[in-house]
């Protein structure tokens, strides 16, 4: 998973990696959506953050998605 992507990431690289624009990304990070670094001023994401992130939030996903068939099927 984001195999072209260096090991420590620049909000550009998580933009891209996620598909979402700059403000989206700033608001996943400042919400603690997505743990990161602060080196000075800039924001690092190390790569296994990011793909901790991403399991995380598919596996939310899926819990309120059978959540939600389970009550529709009651």
């Amino acid at each position: 998973m984001f195999n072209m992507f260096p090991d420590i990431l620049t909000m550009d690289d998580v933009q891209k990696a996620l598909g979402v624009g700059r403000t989206m990304a700033y608001r996943m990070i400042s919400k603690g959506q997505i743990k990161h670094l602060r080196i000075g001023s800039s924001i690092k994401v190390p790569k296994a953050y990011l793909i901790d992130f991403v399991e995380k939030s598919c596996y939310d996903n899926e819990v309120v998605a059978n959540r939600c068939h389970e009550e529709v099927k009651n």
